[in-house]
Order: structure tokens, then C-alpha cells, then sequence
């Protein structure tokens, strides 16, 4: 059984056209499914849950890189997962190599599933990675060791990505923490970055003197205190054959 998941994003008036494009091609596909329309009222979590009691095999969310972010946390490790971007600039999309709206419904028809681990952060999952803004800051790594930031640096911490912090495993239990100091360089007033320290960890912890806002796959949470660790094999996605990891 499909469930489909329509955001506020794919219930906007400028994206009809293209609801109407993705259900027609998803009905020449023969995978039709349920649709439910989710929003402030009715969260991602609650539709799950519900549809999970009847016998779900894929969830399948149509619109913005924060809805299927949401709907990941359900922790449905039978389940599997697919994604039809709304969103031009999506970086999950981009990961995972698929086309914009109706596009993505040949992808989720070939149905090449990739299982991949989830970074956990406080307790929810996140896919790509999180940054931790210029702070001093305390790390303690799988409980073993302490180290400080020199300064005020920047702290990323990597699950899956596609960008300069290099390769990341998709399915080796780690995450990749990288601290980042900058140097200030008189020529034209710029600041410049340069990797001070990479560890790869089962787990850490990051404390910080009072509480910053964190980006969690783009998405904000403030906080004092960092608990990062890995679910293994968590997650079941649909992705293309170009996919970017």
C-alpha cells in the first residue's frame, strides 16, 4: 500500500498543474495510493501512524525537503520512503538524485531502494548533516575523550553529504564531525576557512556555553547541549541511479 503525503507546499494553487501531472503519470504507473493532506493541523507523524495499522509498504511525500525530514522520524524500518520534490533548490532531491514533480514518478516506479543510516540529534533524525555556528565549545567523543575548541569555531557534523566535507559512508555506523576555525585576512577584509579537525564517531556530544541555533538539515533548533549519534540501517529511500552519494 502507497500513502501519498501532500504538504502545504503541494496543496498551493501555483502547483495544481503539477498535482494533476504527477497523479495522472502515477496512475499510468499503477501506483496509486492514499492521499493525505497534512499541514499545521494535521502533522506528517499523525498521518503515519495512523495509515501504518493498515499495512503501509511506502510513504511517499510530495512537496518540501522539511516535510520528508518529518516524516522520517516515524521509525518504520519495514517501510520505504520516496520523495516527489516541489522545490527547484531541493538539496534531498539533489542527493538523491530526483527530478522535479511528475518527473520523480518513473523514479519511485523503478523503485531502486538504498538503505542508509540516520543521524540522530536529541533525539530526532536528521539525513544530510548539521551545523553548529562559531561557538567555544566542549565535545565529548563516544564517551572516551574531550576536546575544546581553540575559539569560536564553526562545528559541522556530517551524516550523508554531496559537498566539499568529501565522502561520507552511507552505511558505516559513523558520522563525520568536522570543527572549522577561520582566520582573518587583511587583504579585501575577508575571513578565511580552513578544516582545523575531522573525527569520525559512533557518537558525541557538543556543550556550549549558553544555547545557539543549530541547522538540522536546513531546518533551525536551539539548544545548549549537542547529543549526536547513529541508527544503523534506518532508513529505506527511493533514489535514482545518479544518486550523489
Amino acid at each position: 500500500m502507497y500513502l501519498y503525503l501532500y504538504d502545504e507546499l503541494a496543496q498551493e494553487r501555483k502547483h495544481r498543474r503539477e498535482i494533476f501531472k504527477i497523479e495522472r503519470r502515477l496512475c499510468d504507473l499503477g501506483i496509486t495510493g492514499v492521499v493525505e493532506r497534512i499541514g499545521v493541523f494535521k502533522p506528517a507523524l499523525q498521518a503515519i501512524r495512523r495509515e501504518a495499522k493498515k499495512g503501509l509498504s511506502t510513504i511517499v511525500v510530495v512537496g518540501s525537503d522539511e516535510t520528508i525530514q518529518e516524516a522520517l522520524n516515524a521509525d518504520l524500518p519495514s517501510v520505504v520512503f520516496g520523495f516527489i520534490p516541489l522545490e527547484s533548490h531541493s538539496r534531498l532531491a539533489h542527493l538523491f538524485d530526483l527530478p522535479f514533480g511528475s518527473a520523480a514518478c518513473d523514479v519511485l516506479s523503478a523503485r531502486t531502494v538504498r538503505t542508509i543510516d540516520a543521524g540522530v540529534l536529541n533525539g530526532r533524525r536528521f539525513i544530510m548533516g548539521v551545523t553548529i555556528p562559531r561557538v567555544r565549545a566542549e565535545i565529548l567523543c563516544e564517551d572516551r575523550y574531550r576536546v575544546r575548541t581553540e575559539g569560536e569555531e564553526q562545528i559541522d557534523v556530517f551524516n550523508l553529504s554531496s559537498s566539499k566535507s568529501g565522502s561520507v559512508s552511507v552505511g558505516d555506523g559513523f558520522v563525520d564531525a568536522i570543527v572549522r576555525t577561520y582566520r582573518r585576512r587583511w587583504i579585501f577584509f575577508r575571513s578565511e576557512q580552513r578544516e582545523s579537525s575531522r573525527f569520525r564517531l559512533r557518537s558525541l556530544t557538543v556543550t556550549v556555553p549558553a544555547p545557539v541555533g543549530a541547522f538540522v538539515d536546513g531546518a533551525l533548533l536551539e539548544a545548549s547541549e549537542f547529543r549526536f549519534s547513529v541508527a544503523p540501517h534506518a532508513l529505506r529511500m527511493i533514489a535514482g541511479r545518479a544518486k550523489a552519494f
